[in-house]
């Protein structure tokens, strides 16, 4: 019984954090950042005449992007490219908004509460060598924490590298991209790793997008990925967000950030690194953060609405489309030179879960008017038509059609003439404000790229990343939370029951009061208790032994099933040896599922569901759900499982099972619901399906302190 991650655990301020409250990093409240990303003055501690130190290439970096406002070089040079260098920050002649430490890390403490007594308001720890290293870099970054919530100074980092403001025209940070000249637009780029900025940052370029601003976050001694994002989404430059993210601190709150977000009409794409477990090593050494259960994440993000994709350039061709054109509604309507082509476009479609439009009458019969040879479907093989001649009417009719989100024409080298024609057709829809994509795996010669672009379309070169992209651009947005309805059937845990884990006893008990059927559960002290309870329950029966602080009994042994008499009973007491027992019926049935709850601070409150028994972990299809869910997303998500084909299959003789399975899990979430902050796991393995009623037979949970 593990699918919960029942590891019994004391509470904190976070774990009690009701489901849909969004509370700011150390419940400081709303971080102002408009010293970090509009700052009237700055300052860049550690200018040497050395042109190799970093706050060297911090200073020319913020000289190079064109910053309007007062730079302010401090460190043992006395000059630097015609600026006065300050020996010390009590030495400058105004006050820094915003400090960027180009100092070590065993210095950087020091620095910061100096920065924040001389009046800055913002602090940038670049260096390394923090709790990423090991714990004198934990004490380190601690003392940073401290000088934040002493001084009232926000910091960013440590272990970062630097940030980057549209609007100031503020480029403060070390690496390569800080030097380089950036076009400005409203995507924000919020992000775990500082390295991969420029690359970031040149691909959506290269499509046409901009940044308004980007910020490394670092290890987060103070500011969160969260403080930035709920900026962000504040901020009246930012259309789109994307997030690189190597673990999530707070799950209620990013799902009620990204509310606020749909509600402002800015959609937040995400990257998410360290979702393999050497991938989860890599993170941890590389930002002293472990990532989370990659399940539970997606599990998460996909009930804030936030679209997920596995790649730097899925994330900023997403990025760039959703700038661009909004989420779309409605379809791909698809067009290939090829039929192969087309089956390719059909096959990514399904792969990337990208909808393809339902053409409507009016369109078919558009369609079908310029039909030369094939049949007509979606994606269309350009030989449909026989020829270019009727190519932008055809286009013209898929476009516009009630069901078209955006188009997609895969090609390869055609010719320049052929290529003219073809950027021809794209150039009315394109001015229409119809997203127009031009995949083309082979890459074309420079004539054709040119002539499609003229038309007005973008052209992409990798399949994966355009279809996750367009996912993005045509997925839907967060399921309706419909479910707190049910959250009133809940009822409150006694409170008297001590934080720890509940025996299964007290489970079953738990489930029965929230009106989810379960086996008989006999407590017995002793074996005579235990025969006598058998001998009423009806042989055969199950044994289970009880140990204080033991949830998985099968594997110490302590379960015996099928004892068919008093004698096969008393041996198995005997060997298990403990006094105190639980006696059961045996109940058998074609299907053993597991449901659960678990709520942590990552990934919030959670429901689970999957096939069950002692072989539960060996399935890798649980399902989850991020709390609140409604009852039509699990009816959904259900049916699109295993758990689904077989209550569909020929074979299943109960059909109300779906229905069942249903209501558990709404009661299940009612229960959680209404004990937000005391319960941390509940899991129930298994329920048997398919011979009655479906009926619990095992149940666990942990309770946290109170709060």
């Amino acid at each position: 019984m593990s699918q919960v991650e029942l590891v019994p655990t004391r509470g904190r301020a976070a774990d009690a954090t009701p489901l849909q409250s969004a509370p700011s990093s150390g419940q400081r409240g709303p971080a102002d950042l408009r010293a970090l990303f509009a700052p009237a003055a700055v300052a860049i501690v550690g200018v040497s005449s050395d042109p190799r130190k970093l706050g060297n290439q911090v200073c020319r970096n913020v000289i190079a992007g064109g910053y309007a406002g007062t730079i302010l070089p401090v460190g043992s040079a006395t000059e630097f490219e015609g600026l006065p260098v300050a020996p010390d920050l009590d030495s400058l002649p105004v006050a820094p908004d915003l400090v960027f430490l180009a100092v070590p890390a065993a210095a950087a403490p020091a620095a910061a509460r100096q920065a924040a007594a001389r009046g800055a308001r913002a602090i940038i720890v670049g260096a390394s060598g923090f709790a990423e290293t090991g714990p004198e870099g934990e004490k380190l970054q601690r003392e940073l924490t401290e000088v934040a919530a002493e001084t009232g100074a926000r910091i960013v980092g440590p272990n970062c590298n630097g940030i980057y403001s549209a609007p100031a025209r503020l480029s403060l940070g070390f690496n390569t991209a800080h030097g380089e000249p950036r076009v400005a637009g409203d995507i924000a780029l919020l992000s775990h790793s500082g390295a991969l900025y420029e690359a970031m940052a040149r691909r959506a370029e290269a499509m046409g997008g901009g940044l308004s601003m980007f910020v490394s976050v670092g290890n987060e001694a103070d500011l969160s990925m969260l403080d930035h994002l709920e900026h962000a989404i504040a901020d009246p430059g930012t259309g789109t967000i994307a997030l690189l993210i190597d673990s999530i601190a707070d799950g209620r709150r990013l799902r009620a950030l990204a509310e606020h977000a749909r509600r402002a009409g800015k959609p937040i794409v995400a990257l998410r690194v360290g979702c393999t477990k050497r991938g989860a090593l890599v993170a941890e050494a590389h930002s002293s953060r472990i990532a989370q259960d990659p399940a539970a994440d997606a599990a998460l993000l996909a009930a804030a609405g936030i679209m997920e994709v596995t790649s730097v350039e899925s994330l900023m061709i997403a990025s760039v489309l959703l700038s661009r054109f909004g989420r779309r509604t409605g379809g791909l309507a698809g067009l290939s030179t090829s039929g192969a082509g087309a089956s390719l476009i059909a096959d990514l479609a399904e792969a990337h879960n990208v909808p393809l439009a339902e053409y409507g009458k009016a369109t078919r019969t558009a369609l079908e008017a310029r039909r030369k040879f094939s049949q007509l479907r979606n994606p269309t093989d350009l030989g449909f038509f026989g020829s270019l001649a009727v190519l932008g009417e055809a286009v013209a009719a898929m476009t516009a059609d009630p069901d078209s989100g955006a188009f997609l024409a895969l090609v390869h080298a055609v010719g320049r003439d052929r290529a003219a024609m073809l950027g021809e057709a794209w150039r009315g829809p394109a001015a229409g404000g119809t997203p127009m994509i031009v995949l083309a795996p082979g890459g074309l010669p420079q004539g054709e790229r040119d002539a499609h672009e003229n038309g007005g379309a973008i052209l992409l070169t990798e399949s994966a990343a355009a279809f996750e992209a367009l996912a993005a651009l045509l997925g839907r947005g967060p399921d309706e939370p419909a479910a707190q309805a049910r959250a009133e059937a809940g009822f409150a845990l006694d409170p008297t029951l001590p934080a720890g884990p509940l025996g299964e006893a007290e489970g079953l008990e738990l489930l029965g009061r929230a009106g989810i059927a379960t086996v008989e559960c006999a407590r017995c002290d002793g074996i005579e208790e235990a025969c006598k309870a058998a001998a009423r329950i009806g042989w055969p029966v199950v044994l289970k032994g009880v140990l204080d602080g033991v949830i998985h009994k099968t594997e110490r042994g302590l379960v015996a099933v099928g004892l068919r008499d008093e004698g096969e009973l008393r041996a198995a007491y005997a060997r298990m040896g403990c006094a105190r027992t639980l006696v059961q019926p045996m109940v058998k049935g074609p299907l053993e599922l597991f449901v659960g709850f678990s709520d942590s601070p990552s990934s919030g409150p959670l429901l689970v569901a999957g096939l069950g028994g002692i072989f539960a972990e060996a399935h890798d299809g649980r399902l989850l759900w991020s709390l609140p869910v409604a009852e039509a997303t699990l009816r959904r998500d259900l049916a699109a499982s295993s758990i689904g084909r077989i209550f569909a299959s020929g074979r299943w003789k109960e059909p109300g099972a779906m229905g069942d399975l249903v209501d558990i899990l709404l009661r299940l979430q009612a229960f959680a619901l209404a004990n937000s902050g005391r319960l941390q796991a509940f899991d129930v393995n298994p329920i048997i399906f398919g011979d009655g009623p479906p009926r619990a037979v095992d149940a666990a949970a942990i309770l946290r302190d109170h709060q």
